[in-house]
């Protein structure tokens, strides 16, 4: 579904959870991406790098289809939307540049996020960082020209020509 059917429909999409114990992976075929200003929490008030607000805090979303259904959310489709930042945004930039991806768009391929562990406290009162990793796969030549087509391909085994 695209941003614009997302906001007609009412449907954001279901965050990908890293609550909790860890290990925690969360992975499935990339169906969009996207670049947003990140919020506080707190307030919801749109974040910045500096006082005079000119330097806006981004976050990359990754869309993920992971063909899992949670029974717990009404009407789930298994999309999940991952908020990639600091740490997390560095471990799939590693993935991809692993994978050997030279395209425009991580859509279509296979990606992984796992919540490793906590990293070491750095103040007082304040929650460990998370660690994690990640793996991407990229989408096939077939892949894509099926997702250019819009149609399955249908492959009887013989050769074209």
């Amino acid at each position: 579904m695209s941003e614009a059917m997302d906001f007609l429909m009412g449907s954001g999409g279901t965050s990908a959870s890293f609550a909790g114990t860890p290990p925690i992976t969360h992975n499935g075929k990339v169906v969009a991406e996207s670049l947003q200003q990140q919020r506080d929490l707190q307030t919801g008030e749109k974040k910045f790098w500096d006082d005079e607000k000119t330097e806006p805090m981004m976050q990359l979303v990754i869309t993920i289809d992971t063909g899992v259904i949670d029974p717990e959310i009404e009407d789930d489709d298994g999309v999940r939307k991952i908020y990639a930042k600091a740490q997390m945004l560095g471990a799939i930039r590693d993935a991809v540049k692993k994978s050997g991806h030279k395209g425009k768009s991580l859509i279509g391929g296979n990606l992984a996020v796992k919540y490793v562990r906590d990293g070491e406290t750095k103040k007082r009162g304040f929650n460990p960082p998370k660690i994690y990793a990640a793996l991407y796969e990229p989408p096939t030549a077939v892949d894509s020209l099926t997702e250019a087509l819009g149609a399955e391909v249908y492959d009887d085994g013989e050769e074209p020509f």
